[in-house]
């Protein structure tokens, strides 16, 4: 019998196989699903299937069937219309391996499902069904264990707070102060960034844009620098194992510039275990560190959700739906113009508003 996950939760870390799981609000554009997962080392583990479907099983209607399979060497892309399959797409090979974790993001954009296997852009899949129509999420296959499934944007978003953006998938509960609303966020087509790339920068996220996982350390231009009720969102994970990683506001030059914020995540540094320590950098000197907090949201391999958003007279930071910290200003806000982010961390994904 398959099993039905909860749909409110954020994450689903409880994934029996075979899974089939409702798509609150359907998929609109911007909607993400990542799935990360692990196909054991074993002679007859030859490959799984990921299945965006308009009802609870396969039949008649499977808008995107995304199969792995090992033993061909290749991931076949598919679309089931009226109990028939269509054209099969097979390039761009095998980057999943037997005994690794995976991890499989899929993005819906108004023309196709961009499709990004272990951080890299794997496959651009034109809509054959139209996605409002999706409804399920189907994962089965044999010696498969999934860790997480994990949604998250989307034009049907729950409602932000006051202050916040609309169009982001954040339930309410951070407990910012209520200001202007930014413009709500639109999707720029064209894939995700390529974190292996040598030959090139990191991809550019402007405003709205979204930047998925960048290289770290990471040094990222911040667009129309900091102002008032502008906001950074961020998506990540720590490492397996991580001891810190940091989260800095920076100020032109760089180098040796002045940090204007510094959000420094210490899970076990030092001496030190679960602390989060806030400072500011001027001409060189640090001041004094600011290290209360009501509670550790942060750990080795367990994703987060991270708002740090510009008020009149401090930055505000939100994880995981809840208001966490607040750091006055001690520096101009309007002199910051550059985002940099390093340590045992993973970003999944970054976007200015």
């Amino acid at each position: 019998m398959m099993a039905f996950s909860n749909p409110y939760s954020p994450v689903n870390t409880q994934v029996q196989l075979p899974h089939t799981g409702p798509i609150v609000g359907g998929l609109t554009e911007g909607k993400q699903i990542q799935i990360q997962g692990i196909l054991q080392d074993h002679a007859q583990a030859n490959g799984f299937s990921v299945n965006l479907c308009c009802g609870p099983k396969m039949e008649p209607d499977c808008a995107l069937h995304f199969n792995p399979r090992l033993n061909q060497g290749c991931i076949v892309r598919n679309t089931m219309i009226g109990g028939a399959w269509g054209g099969e797409e097979r390039e761009g090979g095998m980057p999943i391996a037997k005994g690794k974790v995976f991890e499989i993001i899929i993005m819906a954009t108004s023309s196709a499902y961009q499709v990004a296997v272990n951080g890299v852009h794997f496959t651009s899949f034109k809509h054959r069904i139209p996605m409002e129509r999706v409804q399920y999420l189907i994962v089965d296959g044999h010696y498969l264990k999934i860790n997480f499934i994990k949604y998250e944007g989307g034009m049907n978003a729950v409602p932000a707070p006051a202050g916040m953006a609309p169009g982001y998938n954040q339930p309410p509960g951070y407990g910012f102060a209520p200001g202007p609303v930014p413009p709500p966020y639109t999707y720029s087509p064209g894939g995700f960034a390529q974190p292996h790339a040598v030959a090139k920068p990191p991809a550019r996220a402007g405003g709205g844009d979204v930047l998925y996982n960048p290289q770290i350390p990471l040094m990222q231009k911040i667009p129309g620098k900091m102002q008032p009720n502008k906001m950074i969102y961020i998506s990540g994970v720590p490492h397996p194992g991580a001891k810190r990683f940091s989260i800095n506001l920076l100020t032109a030059p760089h180098g040796e510039s002045d940090y204007s914020f510094h959000f420094d995540v210490r899970i076990n540094y030092g001496g030190v275990q679960k602390v989060v320590v806030r400072n500011t950098r001027k001409q060189g000197a640090w001041g004094d560190e600011e290290c209360k907090v009501p509670h550790f949201p942060f750990a080795p391999s367990a994703n987060f959700d991270m708002i740090i958003m510009a008020t009149q007279n401090s930055f505000k930071v939100a994880v995981n739906n809840a208001h966490f910290i607040e750091y006055a200003y001690r520096m101009p806000l309007k002199h910051i113009d550059t985002l940099n982010i390093d340590g045992d961390v993973r970003i999944h994904s970054l976007r200015f508003q």
